[in-house]
């Protein structure tokens, strides 16, 4: 009986201390929180402000303090980094702590970036200046809802006016300057946020090109990135405009399969090329033997009749006309035939009634080619009998931004499109 009464008052005691352990851890927690939280957002401003300073990035200042071939910053190393800023005011204690909230076991490049990195993002309209003081600064431009910024200097208080500024640079189109983040009666212009980072969510791999525009003709992706790659936002995302395509419905003259193919792209590459022989009448016009006007008369050609080009278009000097050699399509009669008067009247034009494949390019169903089943592939030399078109293709703007990849490093620009790239 006496044992279980010891036992119990012992369970009782080892409770209590067990309680005031937890107490004290708390406040010591707490001590080591006030004590980081003082100097947490100061060192991370004093590495963007040496950064900029020297004229560094990230990743280089990342690669000085971890040393050459490593992949994580010691705890002493970036003590002791902290520690020699005289005036950042951080004692080796508190250099200690500020390494360990940021990652325990030394500091990795992702984590460091992090820390070192600060983002904003626009709230409400405001001006960019060119100085920090607004009463000497010039509008350089403004910046946008929605805008993403990243710091570079600050955020830092002007007393006089009761401002918090920053130095940042727009990832929409690196522009940088002096911005307000909140005003003197607390309006708030830009508010923190997250590193921007996109992830592939299709299962479509999508082309990581090393140009920014969609426009560079004939250029090859760095690499495809697949489902589930992630990558860091550097740049934009920036809207791209396309100009109209053009796409023509014909019948493949080698099979008879109908389809639209494309003329031009959005990027302005020619796939098709009409053949420019043919021509056709649009006001009656006879037909001689020689280049000469006053040669014999072989045949009257009519409205709509039509003639294939054997030679021309030539000037004929005596009456200052031009004049083609040609064939007609209805008899094959063989002769010239003035296209156009020298008081500007048209006798005959070309028509594009007949192309021939440039490159390789599916036939498709429909005008759109976005989406539309392919019929067949066509081969380059592949001739096609135009039974429609050609027609505008409108292509709606797209959003391209240049990520890191963070398995690699590979920078380049990528196409933010629906489902396939995502946030």
């Amino acid at each position: 009986m006496r044992a279980k009464k010891d036992l119990q008052s012992l369970t009782l005691r080892v409770q209590a201390a067990a309680a005031k352990s937890s107490l004290a851890l708390q406040a010591v927690n707490k001590a080591c929180k006030t004590i980081v939280d003082g100097k947490y957002a100061l060192a991370s401003a004093a590495l963007r402000k040496e950064i900029s300073e020297k004229g560094l990035t990230v990743e280089k200042l990342f690669s000085e303090l971890a040393g050459k071939g490593k992949d994580r910053i010691s705890e002493q190393a970036f003590c002791k980094h902290l520690t020699s800023a005289e005036s950042l005011g951080v004692n080796a204690q508190q250099a200690m702590l500020i390494c360990r909230r940021i990652e325990l076991d030394g500091i990795g490049k992702r984590r460091f970036a992090s820390f070192v990195q600060l983002y904003f993002i626009v709230t409400k309209a405001i001006a960019v200046t060119s100085e920090f003081d607004i009463s000497k600064a010039k509008t350089l431009r403004k910046v946008d809802l929605q805008e993403v910024i990243e710091v570079l200097e600050g955020p830092l208080t002007d007393e006089k006016l009761g401002l918090t500024r920053i130095r940042g640079k727009s990832l929409l189109d690196s522009a940088e300057g002096w911005i307000t983040v909140k005003g003197n009666q607390g309006t708030p212009f830009l508010k923190e946020t997250e590193k921007p980072f996109y992830t592939v969510a299709g299962t479509d791999e999508v082309p990581l090109s090393a140009n920014a525009t969609k426009t560079v003709a004939g250029s090859t992706p760095l690499r495809s990135l697949k489902l589930g790659e992630v990558m860091e936002l550097i740049e934009g995302p920036k809207k791209e405009s396309f100009a109209n395509g053009l796409r023509a419905r014909g019948k493949a003259s080698s099979d008879g399969i109908m389809g639209w193919f494309t003329v031009r792209d959005k990027l302005g590459e020619t796939f098709a090329e009409a053949d420019l022989k043919l021509y056709t009448c649009v006001s009656a016009v006879a037909m001689t033997s020689a280049l000469e006007i006053k040669s014999d008369i072989v045949k009257k050609l009519s409205v709509g009749d039509t003639l294939t080009l054997e030679e021309g278009p030539a000037e004929e000097p005596s009456a200052g006309v031009s004049r083609i050699k040609g064939k007609t399509s209805k008899d094959g009669v063989v002769g010239w035939i003035t296209v156009k008067g020298n008081a500007g009247t048209v006798f005959a034009e070309n028509i594009a009634k007949q192309y021939t494949v440039l490159r390789a390019m599916p036939l498709q169903k429909a005008l759109g080619s976005a989406a539309s089943p392919t019929l067949r592939q066509l081969e380059v030399g592949e001739v096609l009998q135009v039974l429609e078109g050609p027609k505008d293709e409108v292509h709606q703007p797209e959003l391209r931004a240049k990520v890191r990849v963070v398995s690699d490093g590979t920078e380049g620009w990528v196409t933010i499109k629906g489902a396939q790239v995502v946030p």
